[in-house]
């Protein structure tokens, strides 16, 4: 059984109608890892349209609009643009070493910013506040960090805050916080109040949730 689908360099996916034995090019297969189901992506990178125009260019192959909401195809998405992308200027390169990921790190070390200030910089990049749960990559920012002498004594603000709600640690993309996972220095999130906002600080670079206003580098990502 084969579902097909197509991405825009906006993040629209499409869909076409089932039936076909093969992916038709310029398509290309993508597997289920639970039920083993087949899917067809398009990924086309060479203009970048608003949502309409994308339902309007896919609508020309047959195709409409679809969700990634099956099993593991969403991350194989992530996983294959990280794979496929190139990283701009002023970005790093770090490769997970159990997926082979790719992802663009900027340690924005020019400027001394606020969270929202820090943010806004990122947006300028075309990059957002970084979120390092994927696999060994904040492992690998550690020891970047611990090699770069210049870096000891810095913090740099990361995308997660709980400014909406106390408590409720959410990721800029809206996402809740893994306020359990080993990434959050012992102790922390604390319960201070105008402490909203969650940065990797000095000397052990863990998350924090550091002081409202505090000025610090920025680490984007792509």
């Amino acid at each position: 059984m084969k579902a097909f689908w197509c991405l825009f360099a906006l993040g629209i996916f499409l869909q076409i109608p089932e039936g076909q034995a093969q992916c038709p090019p310029p398509f290309e297969t993508f597997v289920l890892g639970g039920s083993g189901v087949e899917f067809c992506l398009y990924f086309d990178m060479e203009v970048k349209r608003d949502w309409h125009e994308g339902r309007t260019a896919c609508q020309s192959l047959g195709s409409d609009l679809a969700d990634l909401d099956y099993e593991d195809l969403h991350w194989q998405v992530i996983s294959y643009i990280h794979k496929h992308q190139e990283c701009p200027p002023g970005f790093k390169v770090y490769i997970l070493r159990e997926s082979g990921m790719e992802m663009c790190l900027n340690f924005a070390s020019d400027v001394r910013r606020d969270w929202h200030e820090g943010r806004k910089y990122c947006k300028s990049l075309g990059a957002e506040l970084a979120c390092l749960d994927y696999e060994d990559l904040h492992l690998q920012v550690i020891d970047d960090l611990y090699r770069t002498q210049d870096m000891l004594d810095e913090g740099f603000h990361v995308g997660c805050t709980d400014e909406v709600t106390e408590g409720e640690w959410l990721w800029t993309d809206g996402t809740k916080v893994n306020l359990s996972s080993c990434h959050w220095y012992p102790g922390q999130p604390d319960s201070v109040e105008n402490q909203n906002y969650c940065c990797l600080y000095q000397n052990n670079y863990l998350y924090s949730s550091c002081p409202n206003g505090m000025k610090l580098f920025t680490l984007c990502m792509i």
